[in-house]
C-alpha cells in the first residue's frame, strides 16, 4: 500500500479529526484486523492490520468503508472462497488471539458470555458502556436458570493489571464459571448453547460457527439480520441484510492487510490460517519440558 504525503495513520485516538482537519492532511484509520497473533507473547506487529480512509468498523456512527464494501454483493467465484475460508477458520481453529493449546469447554450446558478490557473503545464507539454488560448477565441468568454461566475474561486482562467491565462479585454466582487462562478459545464457543456479547470480535467468530449469537452494543456484525440485538433501535433501517460469507469475505479479504511473519511481505488470509495450523502443529509436537 502506497502512502501519499500529508497524509497520516491513526491508531485509536480520540479527537483525532480536529487535529488533523485544521491541516487539510489525509487520515487513515488502522486496527487490528480479526487475526491477530499466535503465541502467548503478543506480538508488536499483527498478522493483520485493517485499514480505512473513511472511518474505523468499530465505530457504528462512522462511513467505515466496511459498511460499503458489505453492501456490494459476491460473485459466484468470491462467494465459493469466501465458503472456503469458514471452512478453513473452523478447520484449523482460527481466532484472534490463537494459542498453541486450547481451553477446554465445561461437560454441562452453558452460555458463553465475553467480558471486555475495561476502556476499550470498540465499547463506547459500539453505543456501549459498563451497563450494557450488566444487561447481558442479566439476560443471561434470567433466560438460561438451568444452565452454567461461563465468563471468558480478555486475555488483557490476564496478561496486565488492565480489568474488565463484568464486576467480580458476578463471580461468587452459583451458576457462574470463570475462565481466565490463555488458551484456544474455539472449542468454548463450539460447545456452547449461546453466546452473549457486547462489541467483542468473539460474536463474530460464534457466527461462523452458527451460533445463536445475543448483543448488547453495536459492533460490525451487527444489524445485519445476522445476530439477536438487543441494542438497536427499533426503527433502524439503514442496514440490509448481509450473508455471514458477503461479511466474511469483505472484512477478511477486502478490509484488512495480512502480513506473513516468513517473509514480511503481504499475503493472503488464507496463507495466515495456515501459518497458524502449521506453528500450532510444530508447537505441540515438542514437549514442554524440552532441553537442548
Amino acid at each position: 500500500m502506497i502512502v501519499p504525503i500529508n497524509t497520516f495513520g491513526v491508531w485509536k485516538k480520540k479527537n483525532i479529526h480536529s487535529i488533523f482537519n485544521q491541516n487539510n492532511s489525509r487520515l487513515i484509520y488502522l486496527e487490528d484486523g480479526l487475526v491477530h497473533s499466535f503465541g502467548y507473547k503478543k506480538e508488536k506487529i499483527p498478522l493483520s492490520v485493517s485499514f480505512d480512509n473513511d472511518g474505523i468498523y468499530y465505530s457504528f456512527k462512522s462511513n467505515s468503508r466496511l459498511f460499503s464494501l458489505i453492501k456490494q454483493d459476491l460473485s459466484k467465484n468470491n462467494l465459493i472462497r469466501s465458503r472456503n475460508i469458514i471452512k478453513l477458520w473452523k478447520d484449523y481453529s482460527i481466532s484472534k488471539y490463537n494459542f498453541p493449546y486450547f481451553i477446554e469447554p465445561p461437560k454441562f450446558k452453558y452460555i458463553l458470555l465475553i467480558d471486555q478490557t475495561y476502556g476499550d473503545l470498540s465499547v463506547s464507539y459500539g453505543s456501549a458502556n459498563k451497563n450494557s454488560f450488566l444487561e447481558m448477565f442479566k439476560f443471561a441468568c434470567e433466560n438460561w436458570p438451568d444452565h452454567k454461566i461461563v465468563i471468558k475474561v480478555h486475555p488483557d486482562v490476564i496478561n496486565s493489571n488492565k480489568v474488565g467491565y463484568l464486576d467480580k462479585d458476578f463471580y461468587t454466582n452459583k451458576n457462574v464459571i470463570v475462565i481466565s487462562q490463555l488458551g484456544q478459545i474455539n472449542k468454548l464457543i463450539e460447545n456452547s448453547l449461546a453466546v452473549c456479547v457486547v462489541t467483542s470480535q468473539v460474536g463474530f467468530e460464534a457466527l461462523i460457527y452458527n451460533k445463536e449469537v445475543h448483543v448488547f452494543g453495536r459492533p460490525f456484525y451487527s444489524g445485519l439480520g445476522l445476530t439477536i440485538d438487543h441494542n438497536l433501535p427499533k426503527d433502524d433501517k439503514n442496514n440490509k441484510k448481509i450473508s455471514l460469507e458477503n461479511l466474511v469475505f469483505k472484512f477478511l479479504t477486502k478490509y484488512q492487510i495480512c502480513l506473513d511473519p516468513r517473509t514480511k511481505k503481504r499475503c493472503e488470509v488464507e496463507d495466515i490460517m495456515q501459518y497458524i495450523y502449521f506453528r500450532r502443529k510444530v508447537y505441540q509436537f515438542f514437549p514442554n519440558n524440552l532441553y537442548g
